[in-house]
């Protein structure tokens, strides 16, 4: 590839390896050649590295150019740059050199180019032999081979990170891996999860070379939990497995056992925990032993005796109800987002033939987001001088003669962030707005066509009106009583209906409060005769 103008008797050539290891020192030759008549002066030869490549006189820098000044007709200038790789194992890197010159005959520079690849492997590479699947409970065997591609032997340190709750035998160690050689390592694992989670270990192999330290390399291998001999389940009876729960709710558990195996499984227990602080735990009722202490609940033999011994296919269901407190226990801005979860464990001391374990085991839980609760209190004011609006007119209210009101509405959310809010209500036909508003937050409307007032609000925070002040839309009303409201009070504002999307659970959400009258229950300054129509 030509630069700057088509050059007459210039050549570049590179020279490298085919492939070096991570650490590895090594070298790449440029050589600029004149093959034309004349001198070309002012000559640079540079080289630019990819990433992860770094020069070995001067580390962090990505180009080196070195000058090579004249090169007469015939003659050449060679540059040898000595690099090391300290990332980007099993992959090509792409180095492109460059050579600058000023032609005779010619005032300006012309540059030439040129790229080469070299593959860049690990001096120690690792694989993992790890199942498929595995039934919850049960040992099994898995191993780490660590191979050197290196030119000598080298030291590495091993080390894993276990996921989805597996348990092994593993411990970190340092090995020196001889070279072209191989090293094997076994050990135990195993994992007590629901059917069909996922677990498994992350292996690291890192190393020093020149007294920089490396990663070698990383391999990820994951598992799944096969069904097991001893089938659980844990479920919200006739609740979809999203459903929402709600303060105050009766919750009806059944936790399912069914022996899936060819084999009568014996002494077979049962555990089940509540967890969540939304639960009343006094509440809790089934026929199992309850130890409210430890929130748990145990179904055994001495509970339900054909647990003594369950038949291949055969199946036990056993109840648990517990009621969810009325409010949330909210103190700090954290406190939002509740959950609740039954989480069961089945035990027995018999292990089918094709199982590896020493008992068998299974667990399961059912898992319930609990909704938050958006609540909107709608307000009626006469004398309202603290929002700063202030009303004229009669009180009582007097047939005919204008009288004007403010109406709050002040929102709070407990518990989730709510989306999308809409609160609206419809005006009587004898009451308008008059134009007088203060809005904390979000569009405030008027729907001619429905005669509705109308709030929205994008977003309203968890905890809103709980540990931070509600938010509040204040707007001015006029109202002309009629005769046929003498002896009552008059409707200023009909039902208020509050929508929003529950941004924890994704359910809509309604709240809402009752009309606004002349009574003006919430004005301490009214008596209640005082808005009675005359």
């Amino acid at each position: 590839m030509f630069l700057g103008g088509e050059p007459k008797g210039a050549a570049i050539d590179m020279k490298a390896p085919e492939k070096t290891s991570l650490g590895e020192l090594f070298e790449i030759s440029v050589v600029f050649r004149n093959e034309s008549q004349s001198d070309m002066k002012d000559a640079t030869i540079s080289l630019s590295l990819p990433r992860g490549v770094s020069f070995a006189e001067s580390e962090g820098e990505a180009r080196a150019i070195r000058e090579v000044g004249d090169v007469a007709p015939g003659e050449e200038a060679r540059e040898l740059f000595k690099l090391t790789v300290s990332e980007g194992a099993e992959a090509e890197k792409v180095f492109k050199a460059e050579a600058d010159y000023i032609p005779g005959g010619v005032n300006k520079h012309i540059s030439i180019s040129k790229e080469i690849k070299v593959r860049i492997e690990k001096p120690v590479s690792a694989s993992v032999e790890f199942p498929d699947k595995a039934v919850s409970g049960e040992e099994f065997d898995w191993m780490i081979t660590l191979v050197n591609n290196s030119e000598g032997d080298v030291k590495v340190k091993v080390s894993a990170e276990p996921t989805g709750d597996l348990t092994t035998d593993f411990k970190t160690f340092e090995v020196t891996v001889p070279v072209g050689e191989e090293i094997k390592k076994k050990y135990k694992g195993s994992a007590v999860l629901p059917e069909g989670e996922s677990f498994g270990v992350k292996i690291s192999v890192s190393g020093t070379i020149a007294g920089s330290s490396y990663l070698f390399d990383e391999k990820t291998v994951d598992s799944v939990i096969a069904p097991s001999p001893l089938f659980l389940k844990a479920e919200l009876k006739g609740k979809a497995s999203d459903y929402a729960v709600t303060p105050g709710e009766r919750l009806e558990y059944a936790v399912t056992v069914r022996n899936n195996s060819d084999v009568p499984l014996q002494n077979v227990f049962i555990r089940g925990v509540v967890k969540g602080e939304m639960y009343d735990i006094d509440s809790i009722e089934s026929r199992g032993i309850i130890d409210k202490s430890a929130r748990l609940v145990t179904w055994d033999m001495s509970t339900d005796e054909s647990l003594k011994e369950i038949a291949p296919n055969d199946i036990r269901v056993y109840d648990l109800s517990i009621s969810l407190k009325n409010d949330y226990d909210i103190r700090r801005l954290s406190d939002r987002n509740f959950s609740v979860e039954l989480a069961v464990r089945a035990e027995s001391p018999t292990v089918p033939y094709f199982v590896k374990s020493l008992k068998t085991v299974n667990i399961a839980s059912v898992k319930s987001k609990v909704s938050g609760r958006l609540t909107v209190d709608a307000q009626g004011y006469f004398r309202d001088a603290a929002s700063g609006i202030l009303n004229d007119g009669d009180l009582p209210p007097t047939v005919g003669v204008p009288t004007e009101a403010t109406v709050h509405w002040v929102v709070s959310s407990y518990a989730t962030d709510m989306d999308g809010v809409e609160i609206r209500a419809e005006l009587p036909t004898s009451v308008e707005l008059t134009g007088e508003k203060k809005v904390d937050v979000g569009e405030f409307s008027f729907d001619k066509e429905k005669n509705e007032v109308i709030w929205r609000i994008p977003k309203i925070l968890a905890t809103t009106g709980v540990l931070s002040k509600s938010l509040e839309a204040i707007f001015q009303v006029k109202m002309v009583p009629l005769s046929a409201h003498i002896g009552g009070y008059m409707a200023i504002m009909g039902d208020t209906a509050a929508y929003a999307t529950d941004g924890f659970t994704g359910q809509r959400i309604t709240g809402g409060d009752g009309p606004v009258t002349t009574q003006f229950s919430d004005d301490a300054t009214v008596n209640p005769n005082d808005g009675i129509v005359r």
